[in-house]
């Protein structure tokens, strides 16, 4: 059942197992105790989980492996060997799940960004009752893209180098034509020994690539915008707490620098005469005029002088 496994491949199937006992434990808590609040993040995670257990146990059962020779990038079985055509499908699930992970992980970066930044109108549009259709479409085509790619290009059709079927033979004792698995092959050398690119799985290899950068980069500059927003808020806070401590110091600064105002504090609280004995104190025992209207007066006085006509002296 199984080919000769080695240390780091015991290590990859305890770590899958683990991911997989994991994550069912977690799909049954979300299950079992999210609230209604939660809404349709709660699909998310459930169908991350979900997916998350479909890879481990794909990995569990056929236990993938890879080798690298030459120009040559090998990915195959090495559990359930005897069932050829169940382990290639199986080794090319495998490829495809991995693609369907970086669309939900997106999905769910694209959720908390509009939850965090107040866009309750596009999160309702997309993410409740039918409308999930638009996420969980792009997640299937993202994985028949990933599958046909994979089951096309790069499965067992028996084109695979001579070089690359000695090398299996020598290192793992398994003839390549019976394995299961998927090659990527960027170059191999021609009946004269001579170097051919293979331009077929470059273009496809990076027409790959870019398919899985586009859910990445949505997750990175979603998960940017999302800190950002998140300390932008948490600096409106702390500035909200400034604030309202500078008002409550200006407000007492204020009640107690201005006379009239501390004066009518002390009233307010029967202190009649020390707003009084303040008073005599701040100006020397005499209450000082009114000087706007010592102003006022002085200016009035002026006004009535009576004018001497100029004439008359002459």
């Amino acid at each position: 059942m199984h080919s000769r496994l080695e240390l780091p491949q015991y290590i990859g199937l305890t770590g899958s197992m683990l991911s997989f006992s994991c994550n069912i434990f977690l799909m049954y808590i979300i299950g079992k105790f999210s609230r209604h609040e939660y809404g349709s993040y709660r699909i998310l995670m459930e169908v991350m989980a979900g997916l998350y257990v479909v890879y481990s146990s794909i990995d569990i059962l056929v236990l993938p492996s890879y080798f690298v020779f030459g120009y040559n990038y090998f990915l195959f079985t090495t559990h359930l060997v005897q069932y050829q055509e169940l382990s290639q499908i199986l080794i090319v699930t495998f490829c495809s799940v991995f693609g369907c992970i970086q669309v939900v992980l997106s999905v769910q970066f694209i959720y908390r960004y509009l939850s965090v930044a107040s866009f309750n109108y596009l999160r309702e549009k997309y993410f409740k009752g039918r409308r999930h259709i638009v996420w969980v479409s792009a997640t299937t085509l993202f994985f028949l893209n990933w599958f046909l790619v994979a089951i096309l290009v790069f499965a067992n059709h028996g084109d695979h180098p001579k070089e690359l079927e000695e090398a299996v033979m020598d290192r793992f004792g398994r003839n390549v034509t019976d394995m299961a698995f998927t090659l990527v092959t960027y170059a191999q050398l021609d009946t004269n020994g001579k170097v051919q690119i293979n331009y077929k799985d470059i273009v496809m290899i990076l027409y790959l690539i870019f398919c899985a950068s586009i859910p990445m980069t949505i997750s990175m500059i979603c998960g940017i915008k999302t800190w950002l927003k998140i300390q932008s808020t948490i600096s409106l806070a702390q500035k909200s707490r400034q604030l309202q401590r500078q008002e409550l110091f200006d407000a007492i600064a204020t009640t107690i620098i201005i006379k009239d105002y501390y004066r009518g504090v002390l009233k307010l609280f029967g202190l009649s005469q020390y707003a009084q004995s303040s008073s005599i104190f701040s100006t020397g025992g005499h209450v000082p005029p009114n000087t706007i209207n010592a102003n006022v007066s002085s200016e009035k006085s002026v006004g009535s002088i009576p004018l001497v006509r100029m004439d008359s002296q002459m």
